[in-house]
């Protein structure tokens, strides 16, 4: 996985600045991971739902997956969707050696000292690692949760962060954040809607 900034392609602007900058551009799962994989020079990754998506992916050379949901989201409580669990997450994981497996859902401190015991890559958090602040408009981290987090991770040592979003970055990006190897902080900004 690419070092630093992963753009989410949902984000406007997302796929000239990534390419600008060299950065590493996150899919949905919803692309065609091949036609993208065709057209992208950088690093490339994508949301799964399957250890066969995270097959595809891996087959296609995407560098890293965000394979969810692990357990139920905190940050998405209206999600239905089955939960893969733990076991599941690990079993991709090894059956795709070459890919970096995130676990992304639900994933507690616990949780990610597991999921890396089991050897998976890392870990991406929301609701785990931001609570609301402003009223909820915008979020704010909870130092103490990081750490929490960060600790779970250091089980493979190494330090490089990854974090995912539309706004992060310069005086506002979160210097715990950019740390550690193998947890990624997705950042997800509501937009103010206009009046």
């Amino acid at each position: 996985s690419p070092r630093g900034l992963i753009l989410h392609e949902k984000c406007a602007g997302a796929r000239q600045t990534a390419a600008s900058l060299g950065l590493g551009l996150h899919l949905r799962s919803t692309c065609d991971w091949a036609l993208e994989r065709a057209s992208w020079d950088g690093a490339l990754g994508a949301s799964a739902h399957s250890k066969e998506e995270a097959a595809r992916g891996a087959a296609l050379g995407l560098q890293w997956v965000f394979l969810s949901p692990v357990s139920r989201p905190t940050s998405k409580p209206l999600d239905t969707r089955p939960t893969l669990g733990e076991a599941y997450i690990a079993e991709a994981q090894a059956a795709n050696a070459q890919l970096n497996v995130y676990a992304l859902g639900g994933v507690t401190p616990e949780a990610a000292r597991r999921l890396r015991a089991a050897g998976v890559f890392g870990v991406a958090v929301l609701g785990g690692l931001w609570e609301g602040g402003d009223g909820g408009k915008y979020p704010r981290s909870s130092v103490q949760t990081a750490q929490r987090y960060v600790e779970a991770l250091r089980l493979r040592g190494g330090a490089a962060s990854h974090l995912r979003g539309c706004r992060q970055s310069g005086s506002n990006a979160d210097p715990m954040a950019r740390n550690y190897r193998g947890i990624v902080v997705e950042v997800s900004w509501k937009r103010r809607e206009s009046v």
